[in-house]
């Protein structure tokens, strides 16, 4: 039998660690450093613009893919970053953006208040000064009911 063991495995059975090796975990920071650089780039921009809730998304997906890829114990997660992130981003982030804008005052009708929009409304015409005006009347059947 032999009394050396490789620092990243596991004598329990079922439990399986991954090797790290020096040039894998060259690979895995520059890719993350890369990473990083492009998701704070686009979150500096994104803040600069004025799109706060979308910079927040980015932020908390780029720091959630640091926190995965750079602790051991959350290995598995490494497969599944891309799809939570893409998932946090194409569903839950429009969903929470929809919410948001319905309950503040952010859309385009809510600007003015009541009368002024009332007031804004009445002024505008459709018809020029010179058309004529119809007026109708709904059509009313021989025992006295509108069709």
């Amino acid at each position: 039998m032999s009394n050396t063991t490789t620092a990243m495995s596991s004598d329990e059975p079922g439990k399986s660690q991954p090797s790290a090796t020096i040039r894998g975990l060259i690979i895995r920071f520059v890719l993350l450093g890369i990473f990083d650089i492009l998701g704070i780039w686009l979150i500096v921009n994104l803040l600069s613009d004025g799109y706060w809730p979308l910079a927040g998304m980015f932020t908390l997906i780029v720091i959630f893919a640091n926190v995965v890829f750079l602790r051991e114990g959350m290995y598995p997660l490494r497969w599944m970053v891309i799809g939570l992130s893409l998932m946090a981003l194409l569903s839950v982030y429009p969903i929470l953006y929809t919410f948001w804008i319905a309950l503040t005052n952010y859309g385009d009708g809510h600007l003015l208040t009541e009368q002024q929009s009332i007031d804004t409304l009445e002024r505008q015409t459709y018809l020029p000064e010179t058309g004529a005006a119809y007026s109708w009347t709904a059509f009313q059947g021989p025992d006295g009911d509108y069709s």
